[in-house]
């Protein structure tokens, strides 16, 4: 498979082998002809001693690679690294008929450049989440305000019958506004009445959004609304913008954390307030679940494709 930072590595299947220490007469022989877009600056394999050979020019990009020990048991992946100068370039290979075409899109993101995006929760409020649930969504809360680069927009919308949001228009993450963030968690209840979803999701999908800016949407809820198809639908018009990642708390309807997830080219995680409290319970942290929703979020998305 090729990798955009330049590598190319190539794994083959492990078969079953002696012990290390075992004096064996046999092992692995290997050729292999690399034909590269553009110069190859080095050939190495982390798992295997190898022979390198370069073309008679060290700029073409043509490369043999020998592993000829007939002692050396295979008891790991065999694994190959590639590093090429040029590793975006497209490249295009036809053998007997078949033809393969590769391409890097250029994103406009520098490496080490962190990409500027829009995150809104949104956090059920309404009255089934008292107790554990609404502490284990408050929790998920604070856990993302303490990890979202600097500078990225963001804000906190809570509902039930009505919602109401932190910030008029969602605004920079910065020690300020963190600490905004931060006691308004703190005083969040469950006391918004019913689970009407709907409309806040509306509010927000439809408020303006920052040209060149990515917006990522993650709702928080434990409950089952009437017009699962409706709030599912309106979320799919909005999938070319914005992406929707969901935690279903305890019982939430799996038709709505996952078909929202879905629609919004999002991920799904569900809280199981019971097991997480639990001191001998061996399910996942709400940490480990934000995390993994913040990473994803967090990778750039293409959008109008």
């Amino acid at each position: 498979a090729a990798y955009p930072d330049g590598k190319i590595v190539t794994h083959f299947l492990q078969p079953r082998q002696p012990d290390a220490n075992s004096n064996i007469g046999w092992g692995l022989s290997v050729n292999l002809d690399f034909d590269m877009s553009s110069p190859i600056y080095k050939v190495t394999s982390p798992s295997h001693d190898l022979k390198y050979q370069s073309g008679h020019k060290p700029t073409i990009g043509k490369a043999k690679l020998v592993l000829d020990d007939h002692t050396m048991p295979l008891l790991e992946n065999f694994t190959v690294t590639i590093l090429v100068a040029s590793p975006r370039q497209p490249m295009s290979r036809i053998e007997e008929g078949v033809a393969m075409l590769g391409f890097y899109p250029d994103f406009g993101v520098s490496e080490d450049e962190e990409p500027i995006t829009e995150m809104i929760f949104i956090i059920d409020r309404s009255g089934s989440m008292e107790g554990g649930r609404i502490e284990s969504a408050k929790k998920a809360l604070q856990i993302f305000l303490r990890s979202l680069p600097l500078g990225t927009l963001f804000n906190i919308v809570g509902f039930g019958s009505s919602f109401l949001s932190l910030f008029k228009n969602s605004l920079a993450y910065n020690d300020t506004t963190l600490q905004q963030a931060t006691k308004h968690v703190q005083g969040i209840r469950a006391d918004l009445g019913g689970t009407e979803l709907l409309e806040p999701l509306k509010s927000v999908l439809t408020s303006k959004q920052t040209d060149g800016i990515a917006r990522q949407i993650f709702v928080l809820t434990d409950g089952e609304v009437s017009n699962t198809r409706d709030v599912i639908n309106h979320a799919r018009k909005f999938a070319g913008s914005t992406r929707i990642f969901t935690f279903g708390i305890e019982g939430a309807s799996k038709e709505l954390i996952h078909g929202l997830a879905d629609v919004g080219n999002g991920k799904a995680e569900f809280i199981n307030v019971r097991q997480i409290s639990s001191v001998s319970s061996s399910a996942e942290s709400i940490e480990v679940k934000v995390m993994r929703q913040l990473k994803s979020a967090l990778n750039i998305a293409l959008t109008d494709v």
